[in-house]
């Protein structure tokens, strides 16, 4: 009798999380060399290389839970990253057999990511069913050998189910009793397909796995914790990496950049100076750094050397700041103790270019006066803080405290211990000998040739020594045969053009024979030769800092450049732009607006500026193409870019415009945003774009706004925004990925939206204090934001497993505290264990008095009113409260 899916599943649903990994495991090695029966992965229409690294990956991340390695024990979120990683390669393949297999590897990556949460053998189970379920397509190749070994599998879990030791000794056993008749020759067209597309590195890799051969467990851990710098570089650059480390060994690098922040004054300098040295003496008036500081903290007892890099706190330099910001650093923020400030703005920053690097807030000149920070509101807001740090530079008051916790971070980041190829390593440490603010192309090279590193894995090393802050380098700035050795020498100059009286005087426009009389002043730290003046003024393009205002003069000693932040202020009088009529009104809305954001686009649209119809915050453009001319302004206070275009073709010049702002957004990370479409002309009443998206695949024909009383034509709304064509393909591209997120989650088409951020637990004793919450979370839905309770679970539903699914995709958690919400067992046992184990922020609510302080997790987490019950509090107090809750909720999403 056929084994289904189903059975599969039941006998699974029984095993612990790593017999369950094993057999998923087992199951995509034997599916895998399918994937070469095309010849040339043809179902995969480009990137057939990182598709299949994404698979690759997927198996090396399934594996490394079974065996014990450091990397291993808590990477729930790198499961999550590869699981999505793997599923969006195997929702890539257009052939439908093939995207079952591939399908199958990918599940593999999902078995892992579940079996890394506290909770998750059923959702492990579904994964590794549906790898099982890609074994109809093999049916032709394999007939009853396939059966025969899922039984053999599942027999010997299900006999000896005793861990991870058992789960070991599964993959030790051959994959076949009886090799199927056509599997070498499968194997061997798998071979010759990935030789054909430079891909014959993860066959060598593998064979080994098809003939069930120890795990070399170094070589694991190597690529399963490939440096991010590596990784996003491709598979190539990955392949190069891998080899290197097997041929040269590997050498850890133990360096961490410390990035310190702060507005100007703040006392980062300072502070820098007592790292170092704690009987430094310090100076009365700290001159601004000009540019950025970079000097070398050596902690000998850790083994870290510490490069600490102090920016200056001049606005206007903050553009430079994604060139040499990392994500795997260190970040401390320093405030000036004596003022009240709002930190957000540099929280934010830090969080825009360094991700989820930790964060360390220090409140200098305490010994002054001391204005404390809402600490538990900050860090449930930015999760990366790990400490505040109030001190004094001046009579070392905290410092000690400081610099032992710095040192902790430090310890904890992963390019501490990140590995570099021996003589890769080397050749980094001969260039940090050089000691010279710049070097050409040819020494470089010379360098790499000392070392024995093989030409194509030169730009390789040089793009990683960017990363790390060691080298600057430019790929399109490679004709000018310069590579930046000392990022001081670079950001000094650029900090010397922006600050000159020439600029100010003539409003943000400089000649290039304007440089010389800059650059040649005695006083300047750093001597800018006069062959360099050209690679200077090309990275502040580069930085998007300026263009060049007479291009048909360029690489001309005529040419000027334009720096837009140094525009005047004020809009001109005559911005000649009727903004009634027909047009596009579209907006974006941010929680964190750069001030670099509309200096950068203004210098990509420099060639369609309206004659000198510029300023600081906004920008009239003239296209002849398209026939159509736009006025962009950004609003800082209000977090907000409005955007008006009119014209012949207003939509595909619209489309431009929004494709260069997007392009913008994506090169920080984790920028949130919204997009906006303006009902009336004064824009005083919007709706948001993805909702009427949304709407449109819901097949509604209107969108109703209640506000305005009014129906609006939704088709005929986002055809005046988005050609009907462009709309359709994007979504098909979401229902793809979301179809595929589902089956490989769960066997049904029930799935969690995306949208529904908020879980919401309670007891249903406290019915009326949901209804009271509801009625305010409401609002936050004009922000396309969701929530989730049990009303949700359909009739017929198994109330348990949908509780728990809305439980695992969630973003924030709401929890109604009573003495019911105490007394439940599956609120207790269920419920809570995920969402700490899954470390998102939880909004605690006491609602009546309880026993609350003998709960070890409620004890660790602040309520939202406090320890007063709502109950015994007035209703315009109890409203506040759901109003501060739902504004704070909506702020973090």
């Amino acid at each position: 009798m056929a084994i289904d899916r189903d059975l599969v599943q039941q006998r699974l649903e029984g095993l612990n999380q790593n017999a369950v990994v094993a057999f998923a495991y087992r199951c995509a090695l034997r599916v895998i060399p399918i994937l070469g029966t095309s010849g040339n992965f043809e179902y995969w229409k480009d990137k057939q290389e990182d598709h299949l690294f994404a698979v690759f990956h997927a198996l090396d991340v399934t594996e490394v839970c079974l065996y014990e390695i450091k990397y291993a024990a808590n990477s729930y979120d790198t499961y999550a990253k590869v699981a999505n990683t793997a599923n969006e390669a195997a929702d890539t393949a257009y052939d439908a057999n093939a995207k079952a297999n591939a399908n199958a590897a990918a599940a593999n990556a999902n078995a892992a990511y579940a079996a890394a949460s506290a909770y998750a053998v059923a959702y492990a189970a579904y994964s590794a069913a549906y790898s099982y379920t890609a074994y109809h397509s093999l049916k032709k190749y394999f007939s009853k050998a396939i059966e025969q070994m899922i039984t053999y599998d599942l027999d010997y879990l299900t006999m000896a189910n005793d861990g991870k030791k058992n789960a070991r000794n599964l993959l030790a056993k051959p994959l076949w009793n009886i090799t199927p008749e056509s599997w070498p020759n499968l194997v061997r067209q798998f071979q010759k397909a990935l030789k054909d597309i430079d891909c014959d590195f993860w066959y060598s890799i593998f064979e080994k796995r098809f003939n069930s051969e120890p795990a070399d467990l170094a070589a694991l851990k190597q690529r399963v914790e490939l440096p991010p710098e590596i990784k996003k570089q491709g598979h190539l650059t990955i392949i190069h990496y891998l080899e290197s480390l097997q041929k040269e060994g590997e050498k850890r690098l133990k360096e961490v950049k410390v990035v310190f922040l702060g507005d100007g004054g703040a006392g980062k300098t300072s502070l820098v100076k007592k790292i170092l040295d704690p009987t430094a003496d310090l100076a009365e008036d700290e001159k601004p750094t000009p540019g950025v500081d970079i000097h070398t903290w050596e902690l000998k007892k850790e083994e870290i050397q510490a490069h600490l890099w102090d920016f200056g706190g001049q606005v206007i330099m903050h553009a430079t700041h994604q060139f040499f910001m990392s994500r795997r650093s260190v970040y401390v923020i320093v405030l000036d103790g004596r003022k009240e400030q709002n930190p957000d703005y540099w929280l934010h920053h830090a969080r825009t270019f360094g991700g989820e690097s930790p964060v360390l807030v220090v409140m200098n000149k305490v010994d002054q006066h001391y204005h404390e920070l809402e600490r538990n509101t900050l860090m449930n807001k930015y999760p990366q803080i790990k400490g505040f740090f109030p001190l004094s530079c001046k009579d070392n008051r905290g410092l000690k405290t400081f610099t032992d916790q710095l040192g902790k971070a430090l310890k904890k980041t992963e390019a501490w211990d990140s590995s570099l190829p021996v003589n890769w390593y080397k050749a980094k440490d001969r260039l940090q000998e050089k000691n010279e603010d710049y070097i050409t192309l040819e020494t470089y090279q010379k360098v790499c040739q000392e070392q024995t590193i093989q030409e194509e894995t030169r730009d390789v090393l040089l793009g990683h020594l960017n990363d790390l802050g060691i080298v600057v380098y430019f790929e399109n700035l490679v004709h000018l045969n310069t590579y930046v050795l000392n990022p001081r020498w670079l950001t000094n100059a650029v900090y010397q053009v922006i600050n000159s009286d020439e600029l100010q005087k003539k409003k943000g426009i400089i000649a290039f024979d304007d440089l010389k009389g800059i650059f040649n002043k005695k006083e300047r730290p750093y001597a800018v030769p006069k062959d360099k003046y050209g690679f200077i003024m090309e990275t502040m393009q580069e930085f998007e800092l300026a263009y060049i205002l007479n291009r048909e003069q360029r690489f001309h000693q005529k040419m000027s450049y334009l720096i837009p932040d140094l525009l005047e202020s004020d809009e001109p009088a005559d911005l000649d732009f009727d903004k009634t009529g027909a047009l596009i009104r579209f907006r974006f809305v941010f929680p964190f607006l750069p001030t670099s954001i509309m200096a950068r686009f203004i210098v990509r649209m420099a060639d369609d500026i309206d004659g000198i119809r510029r300023w600081r915050s906004g920008v009239v453009l003239r296209n002849k193409t398209f026939k159509s001319r736009a006025l962009i302004t950004a609003n800082n206070d209000q977090r907000l870019i409005h955007t008006w275009v009119k014209g012949e073709q207003q939509r595909d010049y619209f489309a431009v415009i929004r494709n260069h702002f997007h392009q913008i957004f994506s090169s920080y990370a984790n920028f949130k945003y919204h997009e906006l479409v303006p009902l009336t002309e004064d824009g005083a009443i919007t709706v948001n774009y993805e909702q009427l998206i949304g709407l449109e695949l819901m097949g509604k024909p209107t969108y109703s706004c209640g506000e305005l009383r009014q129906e609006f034509d939704l088709k005929a709304l986002l055809n005046g925004i988005e050609a009907e064509e462009s709309r359709k393909e994007k979504a098909e591209k979401q229902k793809r990925k979301r179809a595929y997120q589902a089956v490989s989650q769960r066997p049904d088409d029930v799935v969690l939206s995306a949208t529904e951020q908020i879980f919401i637990s309670y007891s249903r004793n406290d019915k009326k204090w949901l209804d009271e919450l509801l009625g305010h979370l409401d609002a936050l839905e004009y922000s396309d934001i969701r929530y989730w309770y049990d009303k949700d679970v359909r009739a017929g539903d198994n109330w348990n497993e949908e509780i728990q699914r809305a439980v695992n995709g969630c973003q924030i958690a709401i929890c109604l505290i009573s003495k019911a919400f105490l007394k439940s067992q599956f609120i207790r046992e269920r419920e809570i264990p995920v969402l700490l184990g899954r470390g998102i922020t939880i909004f605690p609510i006491l609602l009546e008095p309880c026993a609350w302080e003998i709960v070890p997790w409620l004890k660790e987490i602040q309520f939202i009113n406090g320890s007063t019950p709502l109950s015994t509090k007035a209703p315009e107090e109890q409203a506040s409260i759901f109003i501060e809750i739902t504004k704070e909720i909506g702020q973090r999403l």
